[in-house]
């Protein structure tokens, strides 16, 4: 254990300082951080697990506004053929990167 923290101390000294923009980017984070907790708090209290479909939906639903407040434009993919509650899909744009973000709940 005391050689890890060496180790951290060691390699942190090394860091180069934050660009100004990286500056930018952390001051940000730590402004929204009271948001992002809440939003966190807001999830976490709905009761979503595998079987629970309208929780799922719920969480859906809040993490959709969130995705449309920032650009994105979601759909709901409906899960009863497949015995589950659904999906939610984002997208952001017709090209470029394409990343698929998947979660799941287990209690």
């Amino acid at each position: 254990m005391v050689f890890l923290l060496a180790l951290f101390l060691g390699l942190s000294v090394l860091a180069e300082p934050l660009s100004s923009v990286e500056q930018q980017i952390v001051a940000h984070i730590d402004l929204d951080e009271p948001d992002a907790i809440r939003l966190l708090e807001k999830v976490v209290n709905i009761n979503s697990g595998t079987m629970k479909f309208d929780g799922m939906r719920k969480v859906g639903d809040i993490f959709a506004d969130e995705y449309r407040r920032l650009g994105f434009s979601t759909r709901w993919i409906d899960g009863a053929p497949f015995g589950r509650a659904g999906h939610l899909l984002a997208s952001f744009g017709d090209s470029g990167i394409k990343l698929q973000l998947a979660g799941t709940v287990e209690r």
